[in-house]
């Protein structure tokens, strides 16, 4: 129609318009831009982002956490069985992952995932994006000339490292009964007064049957507890101090049923203002203690950003500690 309007008036006669610009797309939600710096800091610890499917086999999740699966959502249309349930947990397609690297002799695993799970609530099926770490391997930051193989600490640091970058806060690591970590070698993560998640080591029963050669450390996060501790303001720099600080080391006798955590937290409370930082360098337990007894070490860093401490506030301190 235009083609025969152009024909029979003359191209000449109709004006030149340029055409009305819009400015398309949407706006970003409002977690993008923290999400996006903690997609950067787990890169730069040396993780690599995964993408898995939203779909998972009732079998891999019935040897991975039985008590998981009763909480699971069924397709009622499923391109097939292994791929009949919506995940509710992260952690099987990690594993499942690293173990087909561990066939083609890639055993340096070093994965996240940060997507959506799904599981079955009282009234309608629930929704939560959840961020789930796991390694496997040699252990993180060792020199080329050490060989050594991973541990509870390499993974426990990276969530230390990934809920401090949410605005400064720290997270405490209390006993779990989760069936699919290893006991002795798991916790579960909370910040304040709510659980985030958990932490550990790969229970050798269901590392054997993913097939995985080693051992596997893993943590999955929820995504909705933590953003509730971001910040609203954006974040601003503290300038180091330019007075020396001073470091002491205090050593405790504790019941072997007493966490170092809760020590942790202790201490940060007594040494407010002064205390700068506070870390756990030694754990011992031995036939020189009284049964159900052991000694802990910390370190500690005391120092103010206006002046130098004094001997004597150094002293009431540390006897306040």
């Amino acid at each position: 129609l235009v083609e025969e309007i152009v024909r029979l008036k003359g191209i000449n006669a109709i004006p030149a318009t340029f055409p009305e610009l819009r400015q398309g797309g949407q706006e970003l939600p409002p977690d993008y831009g923290i999400k996006k710096e903690l997609k950067n800091l787990l890169e730069s610890l040396g993780l690599y982002e995964t993408i898995h499917f939203s779909f998972m086999d009732p079998t891999d999740l019935k040897h991975f956490d039985s008590k998981l699966a009763l909480k699971s959502v069924e397709l009622s249309n499923p391109l097939g069985l292994e791929d009949s349930l919506l995940r509710p947990t992260l952690l099987p397609s990690l594993l499942k992952t690293v173990a087909f690297h561990q066939s083609h002799k890639i055993t340096n695993a070093r994965f996240y995932e940060w997507r959506h799970v799904f599981k079955q609530g009282q009234e309608k099926i629930q929704e939560e994006e959840k961020v789930a770490f796991v390694l496997s391997g040699e252990g993180l930051g060792r020199h080329w000339s050490q060989k050594g193989e991973l541990d509870f600490y390499d993974i426990k640091g990276i969530v230390e490292k990934f809920v401090s970058h949410l605005g400064g806060h720290s997270c405490e690591f209390i006993p779990t009964e989760a069936s699919f970590l290893h006991p002795g070698k798991r916790a579960a993560v909370k910040i304040g007064n709510f659980m985030v998640g958990l932490v550990g080591e790969i229970h050798p029963d269901v590392a054997e049957y993913f097939s995985l050669k080693g051992s596997a450390f893993v943590a999955e996060l929820s995504w909705q507890e933590m953003w509730r501790f971001i910040p609203p303001t954006q974040k601003q720099f503290r300038p180091y101090s330019h007075f020396p600080s001073v470091e002491r080391d205090l050593a405790v006798l504790v019941d072997v049923a007493l966490s170092a955590g809760s020590l942790l937290e202790a201490i940060r409370q007594a040494g407010f203002p002064l205390l700068q930082q506070v870390s756990v360098f030694d754990v011992y337990s031995g036939a020189s203690l009284p049964t159900g007894k052991k000694s802990l070490g910390f370190s500690l860093r005391l120092g103010r950003n206006d002046r130098t401490l004094t001997d004597s506030e150094v002293s009431d301190i540390y006897y306040k500690i």
